[in-house]
């Protein structure tokens, strides 16, 4: 199914907008919406978007700062920082980020605040 397949690298958003773009149609003849593509995820049983990147290993920002220690609060200042990679989930500034390596895990926690980073918080 079309769907399935763009759900893996689009958005529900996107996906709707994708299959707007190629002249589909619902069964009843209507445009595509984020309202009628949730409705086939859901009747079809495909995993969201968040489901598909969680198993491929991207952490929301919660389990990388609990990854990072306690009180660290710091994903959004690293992902500006060009360290954590992020993918975004949606349209409503939903991301996912990919998981760190040690070596970067490690140089998170310790190392001091970049100056040089404009409104890294």
């Amino acid at each position: 199914m079309l769907p399935d397949r763009l759900l893996n690298e689009h958005s529900e958003t996107e996906v709707a907008q994708l299959l707007n773009q190629r002249g589909w149609r619902s069964s009843t003849g209507q445009p595509f919406s984020l309202t009628l593509l949730q409705g086939l995820r859901r009747t079809y049983r495909l995993k969201s978007r968040f489901v598909r990147l969680q198993e491929q290993g991207l952490l929301t920002a919660r389990q990388l700062e609990d990854m990072l220690g306690p009180g660290t609060n710091r994903a959004k200042y690293w992902r500006r920082a060009g360290v954590l990679k992020v993918v975004k989930l949606n349209q409503h500034y939903k991301d996912l980020y990919h998981r760190p390596t040690q070596a970067e895990l490690q140089m998170m926690r310790h190392r001091h605040r970049n100056p040089l980073i404009p409104n890294a918080e």
